[in-house]
């Protein structure tokens, strides 16, 4: 009983290449004469290994772009210009009026007296559940206005601040 030649099929996925399978019985001994030239499959590994690199590459290209943004982000110079720009269960100072200027953002909000960064407050943004009591001065003695819990003033002149 003789063995049968060696089996090649081909196996073609959509969107990518084709798959060359080759058995060779232990028989034979030698591939079939309808197995293509060494060199094609050599070809062929060449084209698969450009097609990995450049997926990969393509990756790394994909992963910068995506992180450039994040990483930016604000920093303490950035000038902010709204009402929207303050975090929920902060309060937000900016320096000038209408919101322009350097935004400080403060988390916790005490009864004790707070200095204004540079000692200028132009707007202010109220995002917790306390009272926001702004003053004229230094020590909060002379108090010039009162921002609501959930509220904001985009106009006001203030040295320093308290909670109540």
């Amino acid at each position: 009983m003789t063995a049968p030649p060696a089996v090649h099929w081909r196996i073609p996925i959509p969107g990518s290449v084709t798959i060359r399978i080759f058995l060779m019985t232990a028989s034979s001994g030698s591939k079939s004469s309808s197995a293509p030239p060494e060199r094609w499959e050599r070809k062929e590994h060449q084209i698969m290994r450009k097609r990995i690199m450049a997926s990969i590459a393509a990756g790394f290209l994909i992963v910068s772009a995506l992180a450039s943004p994040a990483s930016a982000g604000w920093d303490h110079d950035h000038h902010h210009d709204g009402p929207d720009d303050c975090p929920r269960h902060a309060v937000c100072f900016w320096e000038k009026p209408h919101f322009k200027g350097d935004m400080d953002v403060v988390w916790k909000v005490g009864h004790k007296c707070h200095e204004a960064e540079d000692h200028k407050i132009g707007s202010v943004v109220n995002n917790t559940h306390r009272k926001i009591k702004l003053y004229k001065d230094d020590d909060c003695d002379h108090k010039v206005d009162v921002v609501h819990a959930w509220d904001w003033d985009k106009h006001v002149h203030a040295k320093s601040w308290k909670g109540k």
